[in-house]
């Protein structure tokens, strides 16, 4: 079960990632986008990483690419080539 405290700390740390990484999610989103980004919410609400990604934000920077640890790695690195 998931408390809403739980989620809103995940969709934070999905913000603070995207923002930090520079991900651009594609303009004129259609519904493979969409699903995708759904997927994204999902995976990161649900992520027990939550310390790992922490730590990874707080000392990383812009210049790499999101670590392998996040469920969502492949697609905000792909994200990311829309910069």
């Amino acid at each position: 079960m998931f408390s809403l405290r739980k989620i809103a700390q995940n969709a934070d740390l999905m913000g603070e990632m995207i923002h930090q990484k520079n991900v651009k999610i594609p303009n004129g989103i259609d519904s493979s986008v969409e699903q995708e980004f759904r997927s994204a919410i999902f995976n990161c609400i649900t992520c027990d990483s939550v310390g790992t990604c922490q730590e990874h934000l707080k000392e990383d920077s812009e210049e790499q690419d999101v670590p392998e640890f996040c469920p969502n790695s492949s697609l905000f690195n792909r994200w990311r080539e829309f910069t």
